[in-house]
């Protein structure tokens, strides 16, 4: 039970299944608090339920694993989206909510995805990736997780650049002019419209 604490320390998502000649409820329940799957008591094992526990325990990991990933692409398309100018804390607060050691067992499907939605990204945008892009090399987390943001970044520049350009010339200046005037109390949308044209 002690070295079940100190792996739920390391790994928080660690799953355990407890083979004991104790037929005693506290170790029982201690180990059910501790996060163990199951408490199996020697006399009463089978090969057959320790397969059956294992292939179920294997199912609730695959399934965890799914729904972290699901929630780090959605989060990240949602990025994407740009309603607001992305920080680094946004960038933490998504590896954290999918967990670290998940994003590790499965880094390369977490590079490969995140490397596909900012490809895709640039393409909607018109942009052209360097060849150095495609052949993208990052082995931690924090590499991961820098690149990420310096990406966000600069498709969120690009974005608002764009969007800037494509406005006309009225509504541009009509946008500087109430930045100008904004304090101005009696400010009057005929105000705006005389000034503008």
């Amino acid at each position: 039970l002690k070295m079940m604490e100190e792996i739920k320390q390391i790994n928080p998502e660690a799953r355990f299944v407890i083979i004991s000649s104790f037929s005693m409820f506290e170790y029982a329940q201690q180990a059910i608090r501790l996060g163990a799957s199951d408490y199996i008591l020697k006399t009463k094992i089978t090969p057959e339920y320790i397969k059956l526990k294992l292939q179920k325990i294997k199912k609730e990991i695959e399934e965890h694993s799914d729904i972290c990933f699901n929630t780090f692409c959605n989060v990240l398309k949602k990025f994407l989206t740009f309603e607001n100018k992305i920080q680094m804390k946004d960038i933490d607060l998504l590896f954290q909510k999918v967990g670290k050691n998940e994003v590790n067992l499965h880094f390369d499907q977490y590079i490969a995805k995140s490397k596909e939605l900012i490809l895709a990204k640039y393409a909607d945008l018109g942009i052209e990736t360097e060849p150095k892009f495609q052949s993208l090399i990052v082995s931690t987390i924090i590499e991961l997780k820098d690149w990420l943001f310096h990406q966000l970044s600069h498709i969120f520049e690009i974005h608002c650049s764009i969007n800037v350009n494509h406005f006309s010339g009225i509504v541009l200046r009509t946008l500087s002019f109430i930045n100008i005037n904004f304090a101005n109390p009696d400010l009057k949308i005929t105000d705006i419209s005389n000034a503008v044209g």
